[in-house]
């Protein structure tokens, strides 16, 4: 994986859905139907850039099948006559090597505001979210500065508030997931 010194990857990232694991695409799909979408999906402008919108890529078969290792040509094209019928896909326009494809759906699942919020499967909010409805979440992470990742700040309040804790900065006395004690205030 191509990674930079800050421990970051340097080609950024896409965002897959866990309602992937019920569609036609996963459940009644050859795999490597998936592994073509999920290369369409990553190849696409993520971003307008004025030549190529938002959800956007040339594709052709000999330009992706170095990066689609056992995919058959027959494949690719049943797989994206497929993803087309079932409006996944739009072909834009056609030269005689390459096809301008749009993600229909690009924006709506590659936006995390689509996320966040979603309490459905287990998935916690972010810490704005938590803060906005508690505001004394704030606070908290004030009292204890050495936060490393919001989401472990979040986790640790929630669990203070669980095990009894008032939400209070002077009853912050807890101590949660193998963090220190909670400093006091008063």
């Amino acid at each position: 994986m191509d990674r930079t010194g800050n421990g970051r990857t340097a080609a950024g990232c896409v965002l897959l859905a866990r309602t992937v694991e019920g569609s036609a695409i996963w459940t009644q799909k050859p795999a490597a139907w998936l592994k073509i979408w999920l290369h369409l999906i990553l190849r696409a402008a993520w971003a307008d850039t004025g030549a190529l919108p938002r959800g956007c890529g040339w594709y052709s078969w000999r330009d992706s099948r170095a990066q689609l290792h056992g995919v058959t040509r027959d494949q690719w094209n049943r797989c994206l006559a497929w993803l087309q019928q079932d409006g996944a896909i739009e072909i834009l326009r056609r030269t005689p090597r390459m096809q301008l494809i749009r993600i229909t759906q690009y924006d709506t699942y590659q936006s995390m505001a689509r996320y966040q919020g979603d309490r459905t499967r287990g998935t916690p909010p972010p810490p704005e979210t938590l803060a906005s409805e508690d505001p004394q979440f704030a606070a908290f992470c004030e009292a204890f500065p050495r936060v490393e990742r919001p989401h472990s700040a979040a986790e640790a309040w929630r669990a203070a508030i669980a095990a009894g804790a008032a939400s209070t900065p002077g009853s912050w006395r807890l101590r949660c997931s193998g963090w220190p004690e909670m400093p006091s205030t008063s």
